[in-house]
């Protein structure tokens, strides 16, 4: 039949609105249509100090579902959605390390951002295609699945995030397209011997993107600016085969067996080329003043030639799987244990070191072999269900972000690297546990708590980091970075402890015919430390958000008021280094808001 949903909100401080909504119709017996919207536009709260205005997101999207259904045995639906950025100016929140030599005294509470240029969205446009198709041929079902992206995003950002004019960044990416990025699964599935459930199937997809880069430096110790340009194509092919099989030993014990070969191809190349502008100055807001003289092609490349072109190729492959026991040791308790065999192939990692060298442009794959006993319950004839589960896991070749002090061999500098280029790390462990337990306390009162404890160190090899008791970094061929020793190091940018806590109470047909309802989210974050920083510059202080929710809402409506961040806490998310000692660029927790939110279905 005919029905849908329309849903507004809207935000005071900081302000922002969000209308979505959906309709579907029934246009035969055998075919539907689905169509759905959304528009959002807020203001996030950061104060862009320098240019005197407050950050802002925003986004429109639309997407539409066919379901064809000819028969009980077949049906097929396509999907199409697209979605464009929209009054998108972005700006980083930074705290002030060393206050005599900031041009501001700023810390995470105050949610402020000194960039001298604006960082925006100029035009970020998705567009995702989909289908599936179902059969059922006798007792098996076939199932296929085909997915296309485009995408196309143009911005420009102040790269050093501060008030100097020194690093502007243009990036124009493409990817999809002409480019083929798409991909497509084939499954079959059946049941054999009434115990015996099981599947095998082929995947591949293709994924080409396109990216140029433009970047101004400002060089006042050279009186210039340089200009370089990146042009970087990337094509990446993945094949997989796949079986997945559950076996029922006996009414009260399945084992799950899964078995997956797994082949990555990318070729990656990076064309560099710059210029050099005599006498120019980069001015506050991006613009250059005109050159006393240009040099062309002055960027120094390890092969005798301009522009300079480094490529790499990635050709991996792997065999990953799971086996897994599970038992009912009752109608109420259930029991498991598992073994798993993880893998993330290497990806292209342009300017790694701060210095362009070609051979740290890529990282390698990363295998992680894992275990995991857990226990999953009900309480109470039902009133009450929990789960926990301890869990260890061992990394070969981990993949990490990491900021450390370089080399950089365009600009004669040393600096903190500040993009967090991934490594590879020898090995790491992960170990911790795990639970969650929900209750409804009476017919009216629902609670739900759930914590976990992860701890990711690493057990060998070196990692990049900041090292302030080594010596200073230098040209080739001194070393042109620093690294320690990784053994017992932390290998995360994740909190140990997290935890959180919900409740909430209904009182039934208020008014109306609805029910007035309260709840309550306690959410926790412990204590983190920055990857490979030694000297602690990116720790960060545990932090708690509570968020309140009350409204009526029935079968039809509901209308709600919510107060996130209801005690207005500046908790850091993540840190990140500016090359400048004065300040880290931070991830915050959005401040105290108050909105409304209404419903309605028809």
């Amino acid at each position: 039949g005919f029905n849908g949903n329309v849903q507004a909100s809207y935000q005071a401080d900081p302000q922002g609105y969000n209308v979505q909504g959906g309709l579907n119709f029934t246009l035969t017996d055998t075919l539907a249509l689905r169509v759905a919207g959304l528009s959002d536009d807020r203001e996030t709260g950061v104060d862009v100090v320098v240019r005197d205005k407050d950050e802002e997101r925003g986004r429109d999207g639309g997407r539409a579902k066919l379901l064809w259904q000819p028969t009980e045995n077949f049906s097929a639906k396509a999907g199409f959605t697209y979605t464009e950025s929209k009054n998108s100016d972005t700006y980083r929140v930074v705290e002030t390390l060393d206050s005599s030599i900031a041009n501001y005294d700023v810390d995470a509470g105050d949610l402020k951002a000194i960039a001298d240029a604006p960082s925006k969205i100029q035009k970020k446009e998705d567009y995702l295609g989909t289908l599936h198709l179902d059969w059922m041929v006798n007792d098996l079902d076939i199932s296929f699945f085909a997915g296309y992206l485009d995408t196309h995003t143009k911005s420009e950002t102040d790269q050093d995030n501060t008030d100097l004019p020194e690093t502007n960044l243009f990036l124009d990416t493409d990817f999809g397209d002409d480019l083929k990025s798409y991909q497509t699964e084939l499954r079959v599935s059946g049941n054999a011997f009434d115990r015996w459930d099981w599947s095998v199937g082929g995947y591949y997809s293709e994924a080409k993107s396109q990216t140029d880069v433009g970047t101004d430096v400002n060089r006042q110790a050279d009186g210039g600016v340089f200009l370089l340009t990146f042009d970087i194509p990337i094509d990446s092919k993945t094949w997989a085969v796949f079986t997945h099989n559950t076996f029922d030993l006996t009414d009260d014990l399945n084992l799950i067996v899964g078995l997956r070969y797994n082949k990555f191809d990318q070729d990656s190349s990076n064309t560099i080329a710059g210029d050099f502008w005599l006498g120019s100055e980069l001015l506050p807001g991006g613009d250059i003043t005109d050159p006393a003289a240009v040099f062309q092609d002055v960027f120094p490349c390890p092969i005798p030639a301009s522009p300079c072109t480094l490529t790499d190729t990635i050709d991996e492959d792997e065999v990953t799987g799971t086996v897994k026991l599970q038992y009912d040791l009752n109608e109420s308790v259930n029991l498991y244990a598992s073994i798993d065999r993880g893998y993330r192939p290497g990806a292209a990692n342009f300017d790694i070191d701060g210095s362009f060298s070609p051979e740290f442009n890529s990282y390698a794959g990363e295998t992680v072999d894992s275990f995991e006993l857990g226990v999953k319950g009900d309480l109470m004839d039902g009133r009450a269900r929990y789960t926990a589960a301890v869990f260890y896991g061992r990394y070969d070749d981990y993949q990490v972000p990491v900021n450390f002090e370089a080399y950089n061999t365009v600009t004669g500098d040393v600096q903190v690297i500040t993009n967090a280029p991934f490594v590879n790390v020898d090995e790491a462990e992960q170990k911790g546990v795990e639970a969650d337990f929900r209750m409804l306390v009476t017919d009216a009162w629902m609670v739900y708590a759930a914590f976990t404890y992860a701890e990711v160190e690493f057990t060998d090899g070196t990692v990049p980091c900041t090292d302030p008791s080594q010596a200073p970094v230098g040209p080739p061929p001194a070393n042109r970075y620093n690294t320690c020793d990784a053994n017992g190091e932390n290998a995360t940018a994740m909190p140990k402890w997290t935890g959180m806590l919900q409740t909430e109470y209904t009182w039934d047909q208020v008014v109306m015919d609805s029910d007035y309802y309260v709840s309550a989210l306690w959410s926790y974050k412990g204590d983190t430390e920055g990857v490979g920083d030694v000297a602690g510059r990116l720790d960060g202080d545990a932090f708690s958000v509570v968020d309140v929710f009350t409204g009526l809402r029935n079968d039809v409506w509901s209308a709600q008021l919510y107060v996130k961040n209801a005690f207005d806490d500046d908790g850091v998310l993540n840190r990140r280094p500016l090359n400048t000692l004065a300040y880290n660029e931070l991830t915050v927790t959005p401040p105290r808001s108050v909105g409304i939110t209404g419903t309605y279905r028809f």
